[in-house]
């Protein structure tokens, strides 16, 4: 059996009405439900009738609990009322997957521009710097090994 969101207790435990339900009628109801299974469990034959029947009383169970006091009814009743308002907001998607396609194209290739300014600059700054202070470097993001200060100073020994 298939889960869904939503399941609406007083249709599970065949209760209409709603304003006036006591807890007598949803205790009623409850039992014969539940005389019901009890019956049709006898009467099962195979695993997968029992299986069902089992899903269909820990529904029948559930409802019970949110409906078995005026108090818990009450807060159930406000839950559907904001389930409806739910149900009223759904509107149309804001834009199609073509579009959402496009939209993301988009924003990888500014992603892509906007880190290629990024690398340019830092190549300007750190040669800028590093010219100013006379150190040798070699930039790792090439693959090329880092300078050191001690293998410069020894190489212009050297020479």
């Amino acid at each position: 059996m298939k889960q869904e969101y939503f399941r609406d207790c007083y249709k599970i435990l065949n209760l209409r009405g709603r304003k006036f339900i006591t807890d007598e009628m949803v205790l009623n109801s409850y039992n014969n439900l539940k005389e019901q299974l009890t019956v049709l469990k006898r009467k099962s034959k195979t695993e997968e009738e029992l299986k069902l029947l089992q899903e269909i009383e820990i529904l029948i169970n559930d409802a019970y609990r949110m409906l078995q006091t005026e108090e818990k009814r009450k807060k159930y009743d406000d839950f559907l009322v904001e389930v409806e308002k739910i149900k009223e907001k759904k509107t149309e998607p804001k834009m199609t997957l073509e579009e959402y396609e496009q939209k993301k194209k988009e924003h990888e290739q500014i992603q892509k521009r906007m880190q290629e300014r990024v690398r340019n600059f830092m190549k300007e700054t750190q040669s800028k710097r590093l010219n100013e202070d006379g150190i040798k470097f070699t930039p790792i993001y090439k693959g090329e090994i880092n300078r050191t200060p001690k293998k410069d100073r020894e190489e212009d020994e050297a020479r």
